[in-house]
């Protein structure tokens, strides 16, 4: 099933004569140290697939037949049709008992990706989507989670709407994707979609707000660079424990990391999905995870279950923002 936008090209005729006219902090231990290889393993290559550019939406006008030199201005309506995809079923993803402070799973900014994911309802082409982050993402069942979600519920009518790639890199902060090399191969994979995923890091050192803002300025127009249509989607990371007179508490400077995030968002028209504040903020993120069994003995990293739930919320966001966008 389908629905149908309308596109209406008027055209106004004046017949005079024989003339016609037409208008027309540095030491706390952050997610790059960790030991552990669980949620390292059985990294995939994910293929490249080809894009082939979007057919244009032809609209034929008949010419008119102005008969009599005193003929009337005469309107003329003219309607084509784009095919789209209906809204697709969302089922609400199960949260863990024990959470806490829970709020809406939504994505800031969503009308930021309206073109976006109106392309995807078109299905005139393969939209590519490409997370790049830190460890959380170079675990790989994070991003692999959020690529089964999408491209089960988007490509189920027999087209390739969209296909989910990911980069990765222990430790990296949003700074080491702004090296020449790494914005060479994401521009490599033609995103057309980047989702940012960083934070967890620039939370575990000496974090500057000036700083974070000018590296996310930095890479956002070094990938716009390559590639001038490309859209974002930030994502803020889900907190963690440091180390403090020898006891784990959570870590307070996820708070200024993700406002930060947020606020980089808005003043520069990208969307961002705010796990942080979604899933309890600095009174409860941090515990939800480590109290659900859901984040690893590093207190840093979550398993891998832990990894599905987060990937399933970001798609779940992603999925309701475009059912959201697509109608409007």
């Amino acid at each position: 099933m389908h629905f149908f936008k309308k596109t209406t090209i008027m055209m106004l005729s004046v017949a005079l004569a024989t003339n016609a006219f037409t208008a027309s902090a540095s030491n706390i231990p952050g997610p790059g140290d960790d030991d552990s290889k669980e949620i390292y393993e059985n990294i995939v290559a994910m293929s490249e697939i080809g894009m082939p550019s979007p057919t244009p939406v032809k609209a034929e006008v008949d010419k008119l037949n102005l008969g009599s030199s005193m003929a009337s201005p005469r309107l003329v309506l003219e309607e084509s049709y784009d095919m789209m995809a209906e809204p697709v079923a969302v089922s609400n993803v199960a949260m863990p008992a024990s959470f806490k402070g829970v709020k809406a799973n939504r994505i800031t900014g969503s009308g930021n990706l309206r073109s976006l994911f109106k392309e995807i309802a078109k299905g005139n082409r393969t939209i590519r989507i490409l997370q790049i982050g830190d460890s959380h993402v170079r675990g790989n069942i994070f991003p692999q989670t959020i690529a089964k979600v999408l491209e089960s519920n988007l490509n189920n009518d027999g087209k390739n709407r969209v296909k989910v790639d990911f980069i990765g890199i222990n430790g990296a902060r949003a700074s080491k994707f702004t090296s020449e090399a790494l914005l060479q191969q994401v521009a490599a994979k033609r995103p057309d979609l980047v989702i940012i995923s960083f934070g967890g890091n620039e939370a575990h050192g000496n974090f500057n707000y000036d700083n974070n803002t000018q590296v996310l300025h930095r890479l956002v127009d070094g990938i716009r660079r390559h590639n001038p249509n490309v859209q974002f989607l930030l994502t803020t990371p889900p907190g963690s424990f440091a180390t403090k007179n020898g006891v784990k508490v959570p870590l307070q400077t996820y708070e200024s990391v993700a406002n930060n995030i947020l606020n980089f968002g808005q003043n520069n028209g990208i969307a961002v999905w705010d796990h942080f504040h979604n899933i309890g903020g600095t009174q409860y993120a941090a515990n939800n995870w480590w109290n659900a069994q859901l984040m690893q003995r590093d207190r840093i990293h979550l398993t891998v279950a832990g990894y599905k739930l987060m990937g399933s919320l970001l798609a779940e966001a992603m999925l309701n923002a475009y059912n959201s966008e697509i109608r409007r």
